[in-house]
């Protein structure tokens, strides 16, 4: 065979590999998601994202490369798996750890006003913090008391009806325990 032909197919036995692999490998990872919990899979925050693009590359090796075994595969998912898990719970116990693995949610919007430096800072444009507005049904920035982007990419508005109950202890963040003080 050819170079040009082994780009397309390379032969039968490398074929059967990825056959036989796949479901054994699959299975596998379902195991691990399962015994890992929902936060494997659900809102990611970016140490959440890169373990599982990690664990992607992981499980697409040990499928499509020969030099991986499937043993090898499952090694370092399950070792990904555990490493995420420990993370987690140290950053559960330890504010200082939770700190250093996660970033902090950041407000975009005061009082109906855009913080400029903030959304310089966090790299969005105001067409990006407009579609989350309306996204959230909002029409106007003076319906906001606070934008926050938070650590999994996602946005949050607390609207000025909202706060004027004041805002749980649970909920504040640092940054909007400093805007309650003023």
């Amino acid at each position: 065979m050819n170079e040009k032909e082994a780009i397309w197919f390379g032969g039968w036995d490398g074929l059967f590999e990825v056959i036989l692999v796949s479901p054994i490998i699959y299975l596998l990872v379902i195991v691990f998601v399962r015994v890992s919990g929902k936060r494997t899979t659900g809102q990611m925050n970016n140490f959440d994202w890169i373990v599982t693009v990690a664990m992607g590359s992981v499980v697409a090796s040990g499928i499509v490369i020969n030099t991986v075994e499937v043993v090898e595969a499952a090694a370092a998912v399950a070792m990904l798996t555990g490493l995420q898990f420990a993370l987690t719970s140290l950053t559960r116990r330890f504010r200082a750890i939770d700190r250093l693995a996660k970033t902090e949610p950041c407000l975009l919007v005061r009082r109906g006003k855009v913080d400029e430096r903030a959304l310089a800072k966090e790299r969005l444009t105001k067409d990006e913090l407009a579609a989350a507005l309306r996204q959230h049904g909002l029409a106007r920035l003076d319906e906001i008391e606070w934008l926050l982007l938070e650590n999994t990419g996602r946005f949050s508005v607390i609207t000025k009806d909202a706060a004027r109950g004041g805002i749980d202890n649970f909920l504040a963040t640092d940054e909007l325990d400093q805007e309650r003080e003023k």
